[in-house]
């Protein structure tokens, strides 16, 4: 923003600059008009779940956070100092690279092949089971659940969250995918110019075939402090989901399908889990051109 100075004249002889940075955030009707977020940390969770081997992607304010410190039962594992930034709002820390990201980025040459691979599934490498996130005001510490699925392939949704900062959500469970079609027809005439028809040529065609598919998935039981999480989906108007190619991820759009969530406790449910449905944001037939 701009503020002229203004002289006895009534006439502008200077004027100062403001750099202010700005998220696409929001509060909640019970925090009052314009809340502020001054807290380092930005997300809502004090517990966050992760598969075992993915990376863990935790988002901080860089201009109200002093450094971040990984421990594993009680050792520290890794630390990063953060810096402030004038043009920056988010630093995204990666908890738990994979190996082969930690290869290459020590110059190396990472070799896919089935020994390694299932070395890699079957030791742990770089665990965390607790974050500290130093702010200038206060210690945070975040609790971090690695959790390992054999039966079903868990798949990963981030979301814009309230905070305006991207974040991951893991569903561990059983996932259903399908498709819903709509189309038109007409009555086809197949006769030749002899009169004469073929028994392989449709009377009744389709046109105009859209293809719509979505996705269910089911969270896993969850600390009951997920609620938080699942609120915060549920609102938020961007949504992915990774898929895991063998070329390597593929971030796709998705929009929530589910319109209504009933808060599960641990009192009233004894165990805390989601199952939600979302729509991909995009036709199944590629239509852009």
């Amino acid at each position: 923003s701009i503020y002229p100075a203004i002289n006895a004249g009534g006439t502008a002889t200077s004027s100062s600059t403001t750099a202010f940075l700005g998220v696409d955030g929001y509060g909640y009707f019970e925090d009052g008009s314009n809340p502020s977020a001054t807290q380092g940390y930005m997300q809502s969770n004090d517990t966050i779940y992760t598969l075992y081997g993915e990376d863990l992607r935790i988002p901080v304010d860089r201009n109200n956070t002093t450094s971040v410190t990984y421990l594993y039962k009680g050792s520290q594992t890794f630390t990063k100092a953060i810096t402030t930034s004038s043009t920056e709002v988010f630093e995204y820390i990666d908890a738990t690279d994979s190996f082969k990201e930690r290869v290459i980025e020590d110059s190396g040459t990472y070799e896919e092949s089935a020994c390694i691979n299932s070395f890699l599934q079957n030791n742990d490498l770089y665990l965390v089971d607790k974050v500290v996130i130093l702010t200038p005001s206060e210690t945070k510490i975040v609790d971090v659940i690695t959790l390992d699925e054999c039966k079903y392939e868990p798949k990963k949704v981030s979301f814009i969250n309230r905070w305006g900062a991207l974040q991951d959500l893991w569903f561990f469970k059983k996932s259903v995918e399908s498709m819903n079609v709509e189309k038109e027809s007409y009555k086809s005439n197949i006769l030749g110019y002899d009169g004469a028809y073929s028994t392989s040529n449709h009377v009744n065609r389709d046109f105009n075939i859209v293809g719509k598919e979505s996705i269910t998935l089911s969270s896993g039981f969850l600390d009951e402090e997920y609620n938080k999480v699942f609120k915060e989906m549920m609102l938020s108007e961007k949504v992915w989901i990774t898929n895991v190619t063998e070329s390597g991820e593929q971030v796709l759009p998705i929009n929530v399908k589910t319109g209504e969530i009933t808060y599960k406790t641990s009192l009233n449910d004894k165990l805390v889990q989601y199952t939600i449905q979302f729509d991909k944001s995009f036709d199944t037939i590629n239509n852009i051109r």
